[in-house]
């Protein structure tokens, strides 16, 4: 799926801005908020969700916040076939650049 500039900086934003609010314990109801502030497309919200818990399944390291940040954004209105194609993708190039296989 090929993004516009203006999308991929959405999708950063909307990782970024749900990472903070897991990081601070912002309680969700206004953390969903915060995110569809960004934007309450689900093609992009599934896309920032996917992202995050791909990158938490091939690299977990010892905290779950890409998990939790994938939560959130699934909350938040994330399209779920979009969210499960995404992370998918992004675990398995994670795991073939490390060797983990």
């Amino acid at each position: 799926m090929r993004l516009l500039a203006q999308q991929q900086r959405q999708v950063a934003t909307l990782e970024e801005v749900a990472r903070r609010a897991v990081r601070n314990g912002t309680p969700t109801e206004l953390a969903v908020t915060e995110v569809r502030r960004i934007t309450d497309d689900p093609v992009l919200l599934g896309l920032a969700a996917g992202r995050a818990r791909g990158r938490w399944s091939a690299i977990p390291l010892f905290q779950s916040i890409g998990q939790e940040v994938a939560e959130l954004l699934i909350e938040a209105g994330a399209d779920q076939d979009v969210y499960t194609m995404t992370a998918s993708s992004v675990e398995r190039r994670l795991r073939r650049h490390v060797g983990r296989d």
